[in-house]
Formats: structure tokens, sequence, C-alpha cells
């Protein structure tokens, strides 16, 4: 699932069968007139690599995603680590 800046402050998903009952929250910190672009990303706390979730990640269980909005893209946000 790809990220992009959302048009709410705050949503939950609840999941059930045939899925293990579970929560995900998606929680916008910044969001305002012109503030499109994705500053930072945490899963539980732990900064996204990259401006994607996986299936799996949406179902692993009680999770939030935290999105922190800006004014201007952040060049450096989703730059992969060298190799």
């Amino acid at each position: 699932y790809a990220l992009s800046s959302p048009l709410f402050d705050r949503a939950t998903l609840y999941f059930d069968a045939p899925y293990k009952p579970a929560r995900f929250s998606i929680v916008v910190h910044g969001q305002g007139a012109g503030r499109i672009y994705i500053q930072s990303a945490t899963l539980d706390g732990k900064a996204l690599a990259r401006p994607f979730l996986s299936h799996r990640q949406l179902l692993a269980g009680d999770s939030t995603l935290e999105l922190t909005l800006g004014p201007k893209p952040n060049p450096s946000l989703w730059q992969a680590p060298a190799r």
C-alpha cells in the first residue's frame, strides 16, 4: 500500500474474520492548508524506510502509523541507504 498525505487527522481500521482481530490507526500531525508533503512516517514508533506498507504490516496487530506533514518535500525522507 502506497503512502500519501491523507485528508483526515485520524482514522482507525478494524479487522475481523478471516483475519486476526486487529486495529490499525493512522494519526496525522501538522495537517493544514498547503501542508501536503510527508516529512516523516513511523509505524509503531519505528521510522519507515520506504513510502509503502505491506499487507502483513497492515494486519500485524494493533498498530499505529504516524505521519507528519509539511509545506515542502523532504528530499531525504525516502533515501535508501548506500549499498
